[in-house]
């Protein structure tokens, strides 16, 4: 978190800079296509996460994306990953695997985890077309213990 609690945007052709209030996690959608993910790092979970979408040098307004079905959790940690084309992303975590539309918000699917009481963290890799999702949950460790991968999940995002 940035200490007086505000997210900048400095724009190195015109020397401007925004300024965005930085309560939430930030979305960031460039022109090109390339997206930059700002995760707001609060020390407890949220009960409710939400992710301010800005699309950079754009007439698009801002808006907020509420992200479904990953609360309660026990880790403030919520891991996403933008699939190429900047359309969708993909958040993870111990309850399972959510694919959003970006700029509508609309909740496309969700993958539901087995044993969810077991695990504490969780880790996507997405391929590199952008149409498989590997989930890796993290078993939780007693005193101690480390947290290591316990199972392997495999989906294909596209019908």
């Amino acid at each position: 978190m940035v200490p007086n609690g505000k997210f900048y945007l400095y724009h190195a052709e015109s020397g401007l800079v925004d300024e965005f209030p930085f309560t939430t996690h930030i979305l960031l959608v460039f022109p090109n296509g390339e997206t930059v993910f700002a995760q707001n790092w609060v020390n407890e979970p949220s009960s409710a996460d939400t992710v301010r979408v800005i699309y950079v040098d754009s007439s698009k307004e801002p808006h907020d994306l509420i992200v479904k079905g990953h609360t309660p959790r026990e880790s403030a940690w919520l891991p996403e990953y933008v699939l190429p084309g900047a359309q969708q992303i993909v958040f993870s975590s111990n309850h399972g695997i959510s694919l959003v539309d970006i700029e509508s918000g609309t909740l496309l699917n969700f993958w539901e985890l087995e044993n969810q009481d077991q695990y504490q963290d969780f880790n996507t890799m997405v391929s590199p077309d952008g149409k498989t999702v590997i989930g890796f949950p993290y078993q939780k460790g007693g005193p101690g213990e480390g947290n290591s991968p316990r199972a392997m999940y495999w989906l294909r995002l596209e019908p």
